[in-house]
């Protein structure tokens, strides 16, 4: 699974994700020792959307705010990301791309759209049908 994890019922916090290419495919995982409000001063910010700088092993951390304290950034560059990591660095772009066109998504089910994109991102140019066709027939072989 690419996105491990989310939130099981929502308390009110900010989950954060850690974001990191491995080759060319983009994985996401739910962080939960990490805190947005422990982040530093790195960030880009796409509507409520926040993205930070991040600890080894991932390339950055990503959050979405609750609406109040949202502003809308068109200029999203996320300066702070090392050249040296061109498909996070797309895939984030991406991700801008995507959410800009949102008003606002709640912190609660933001990670429901961060997993898709990164399912979308990850099959680019491939038909969506084919994998989710070949996922369900893997599942009911299984039962």
């Amino acid at each position: 699974m690419l996105l491990e994890g989310g939130p099981q019922h929502y308390d009110g916090s900010a989950v954060v994700f850690g974001i990191r290419a491995e080759r060319d495919i983009i994985v996401v995982r739910a962080m939960s020792d990490v805190d947005h409000a422990d982040m530093g001063v790195a960030y880009a910010q796409l509507l409520n959307v926040v993205v930070s700088r991040a600890s080894a092993p991932w390339d950055a951390y990503v959050w979405a705010r609750a609406g109040a304290d949202s502003r809308l950034v068109r200029d999203y560059h996320p300066g702070f990301l090392s050249p040296e990591m061109p498909v996070t660095r797309a895939f984030l772009q991406y991700l801008a791309d995507r959410l800009a066109k949102h008003r606002n998504i709640s912190p609660n089910r933001f990670h429901l759209y961060l997993k898709e994109l990164v399912y979308r991102y990850n099959h680019a140019g491939r038909a969506l049908i084919e994998p989710i066709v070949i996922r369900l027939c893997m599942r009911m072989q299984k039962h």
